[in-house]
């Protein structure tokens, strides 16, 4: 039995058609081989953060590809767009300035949670971007995974399956919410959820979340493209380019 799903108290698949909960409860890991459909699950979690508006979401997106978030990159919501490796430690510099604003506006008012908007770090790919320059990075996501949550700077990241060669563990353990979509062995579904049985997954269109409720096996949402530009442009019309410099 200790093969099988069900020994890990995963109940039968259920369908997701609304990613924004993966994202409201802390940094999210999505993580699994390559072509297993990581892609497709982040611009899914962009996609319905954007039902809100710049001023309760912002993004600061890192794409080292150069062509992952791209669509993303002239929205109101978003704040920097990065694609070297320079740009990024400035970008993630900022990123913990201003969790010390926030934290010390928290302070002044006696409260423990920010009350102003959800600042998104989304990273496409997250081993890519540690083994760019590991220590400088690393110092910089660990403060950002460990005290980004309660003045809402959150992280939502992509990497195939993470190893603590690459990614250290106490970036790992602060990710709250993760899934696992397919990976090519029970070693690697341990180092993204604690478990095996991301390896018995389907090739595309499953995957496991796991959250503060357990474990759970969902159908990734696929969001056609000329859904996410759609919602792009009305965005960026919306909120003209003179009124947002």
């Amino acid at each position: 039995m200790k093969n099988k799903l069900i020994s890990y108290n995963i109940p039968p698949m259920q369908y997701w058609t609304d990613c924004e909960e993966m994202t409201a409860n802390g940094h999210l890991l999505i993580a699994g081989s390559t072509g297993s459909g990581k892609s497709v699950l982040l611009n899914s979690c962009i996609y319905s953060i954007l039902k809100h508006s710049p001023v309760k979401a912002q993004f600061a997106f890192i794409d080292l590809k150069y062509v992952e978030l791209a669509n993303y990159k002239h929205l109101p919501h978003t704040l920097a767009y990065c694609t070297e490796l320079q740009e990024t430690i400035n970008l993630l510099d900022a990123c913990i300035y201003e969790m010390k604003r926030r934290y010390n506006l928290m302070a002044l008012q006696g409260k423990k949670t920010f009350d102003g908007s959800t600042l998104y770090i989304v990273v496409d790919e997250l081993a890519d971007l540690l083994l760019t320059d590991k220590n400088t990075i690393k110092n910089q996501l660990q403060k950002i995974a460990l005290l980004g949550r309660a003045c809402k700077v959150q992280l939502i990241c992509c990497t195939q399956c993470p190893n603590k060669q690459t990614i250290p563990a106490n970036i790992i353990e602060n990710f709250t919410t993760r899934v696992a979509l397919r990976c090519m062995s029970a070693v690697q579904s341990r180092q993204i959820l604690e478990i095996k049985g991301a390896e018995n997954l389907p090739r595309y269109g499953q995957g496991i979340l796991r959250n503060g409720c357990g474990y759970t096996k969902i159908a990734i949402p696929l969001t056609p493209e000329i859904e996410i530009k759609k919602r792009c442009r009305f965005w960026e019309q919306a909120i003209p380019k003179k009124i947002r410099q």
